[in-house]
C-alpha cells in the first residue's frame, strides 16, 4: 500500500464552509454566532458545528451553552 503525503483533503459543504469562514473572522464562535450570521435555528447551526468537529476541522471548548468552536491548528491536534 502506498503512502499518502501532503495535506489530507476533507470534503465540506457550502454551509460548513460559510460557517469556516465566520469562525476564521471571529477566530470563536458559539452557536449563536451561527444561528445569527446565516439566519438558522439553533439545532441547525449546532448541526454544522458539530459536522466540522466530526470532519476534524474545528474544536469543541466548553460544554453546554457556554461552548465556543476554534479552527484547529497544528498545536491544538
Amino acid at each position: 500500500m502506498e503512502d499518502i503525503t501532503g495535506e489530507k483533503r476533507v470534503l465540506v459543504t457550502n454551509r460548513e464552509e460559510e460557517v469556516l469562514e465566520i469562525v476564521i473572522n471571529k477566530k470563536a464562535v458559539k452557536t449563536t454566532d451561527i444561528q445569527e450570521n446565516l439566519s438558522v435555528t439553533r439545532q441547525q447551526a449546532h448541526s454544522l458545528l458539530a459536522s466540522l468537529v466530526r470532519k476534524g476541522l474545528l474544536c469543541k471548548f466548553g460544554k453546554t451553552k457556554k461552548s465556543y468552536y476554534k479552527l484547529v491548528t497544528k498545536l491544538n491536534n
